[in-house]
């Protein structure tokens, strides 16, 4: 494999976007004109000065197909392993604007199989990537990859967060609409007294990557989270302390009712990856046999193989997923007691601090700012560990 890598013989499974394998030797580029055209307008607005979520935004709000969905469009493949949410992102406009592709070079060797015992991949460090110069046309000239380096160096500044720590909400935030977790942000703001002060708050990732043609922003101040989660956990601390046993009950028949309505799903889901195993089995058999009586071309049938076996190894980690889950099932009954246990320590609260929601904490999901009867509302869940949202 590394052998070739040397000689300049790419080896992936796809062309870089832009680009298509050509149809005389798999092993290199050939310029697929409409993407390389976008390729091009992608370098010219970076050269212009435009940051990467600029650029995402103005594609998405353009409509211009990001490479995965162009992908699917032009090779008809319509699995839903192959789906992406349509969107340009920052981190695609960043991968493309970095890749020495576009100059006629060819980079290999960036991830490697951990062991022949785990096929796990793992990232090479750079200076032992295999670079080989001058192997196919490059669609943007030295001149304009060189400016884009210079505006990188100009424009990269280290993005750190001013209080020099984790965001108390990190991790526990997401959009209510499209399920992308919250981003943390904090602005600099200039007061009529001419102080500065800092405003501190979370909005939409998907938003933030790819602009309103995504999501909208979603946008919360840290301080309304802040009081927000206060009161919930105060009250609900209060009333468990006050009325135990109603809330118990009544969680319980929630948490029952939810079990056995999921359980059944499970089970189904269950049901039908065991019929796949058993039929991918019978597939990977018969193409063994198909390769030894000569039915098909070893190299089908090592591509066929290799398709068996990538869904029986998503399929065996399915499996898993939903084995775990049912053994966790079987634990609902502690679960209600657990959070009693749990939320009834902080009936004084007065204040948050991170450790605590992470204890306390599933996940926050944060609607979009509606108007109901001429006021602004917004819809915020917060779902609570062993028992999830309450209301």
């Amino acid at each position: 494999m590394n052998t070739s890598c040397r000689s300049g013989k790419f080896i992936g499974a796809f062309a870089p976007f832009g680009y298509m394998k050509s149809p005389d030797d798999r092993h290199k580029f050939v310029i697929d004109e409409p993407a390389a055209a976008v390729v091009r307008r992608i370098f010219q607005m970076r050269c212009e000065g435009l940051g990467y979520r600029r650029i995402a935004i103005t594609l998405n709000e353009e409509g211009v197909l990001p490479p995965r969905e162009y992908y699917c469009q032009t090779s008809g493949k319509t699995g839903n392993s192959w789906k992406g949410n349509g969107k340009w992102s920052t981190s695609a406009v960043t991968q493309l604007l970095r890749n020495e592709a576009y100059i006629g070079n060819m980079v290999q060797h960036k991830k490697e199989i951990f062991s022949y015992k785990d096929r796990r991949m793992t990232a090479v460090p750079k200076d032992e990537w295999i670079r080989v110069e001058n192997t196919h046309e490059p669609i943007i000239s030295m001149d304009v990859w060189e400016q884009c380096r210079l505006i990188d160096k100009a424009q990269s500044r280290p993005r750190q967060n001013s209080m020099k720590e984790t965001s108390l909400f990190s991790g526990l935030l997401c959009c209510a609409d499209c399920g992308f977790a919250m981003r943390y942000q904090i602005e600099r703001r200039r007061l009529k007294n001419g102080a500065t002060a800092l405003y501190e708050k979370y909005l939409c990732g998907s938003y933030s990557r790819s602009g309103r043609t995504a999501c909208s922003t979603h946008s919360i101040p840290l301080g309304v989270l802040y009081e927000l989660l206060l009161n919930d956990i105060w009250a609900k601390a209060k009333e468990v302390c006050y009325h135990e046993k109603e809330i118990a009950q009544r969680l319980m028949e929630r948490r029952q009712k939810q079990g056995q309505a999921e359980l059944s799903a499970i089970q189904k889901s269950m049901r039908s990856l065991e019929k796949r195993a058993a039929e991918l089995d019978r597939l990977i058999r018969s193409a063994y046999e198909d390769k030894v009586n000569g039915s098909i071309p070893g190299e089908l049938c090592a591509e066929l193989l290799g398709g068996y076996q990538k869904e029986r190894t998503e399929n065996a980690a399915k499996r898993r997923e939903l084995e775990a889950r049912l053994a966790e099932m079987q634990t609902v009954k502690n679960e209600v007691q657990e959070w009693i246990s749990l939320i009834r320590q902080y009936q004084d609260i007065d204040t948050l601090d991170r450790e605590m929601l992470l204890r306390l904490i599933d996940k926050i999901e944060v609607g979009e700012v509606h108007i109901e009867d001429g006021q602004k509302v917004r819809d915020i869940k917060i779902h609570y560990k062993f028992v999830g949202y309450i209301g």
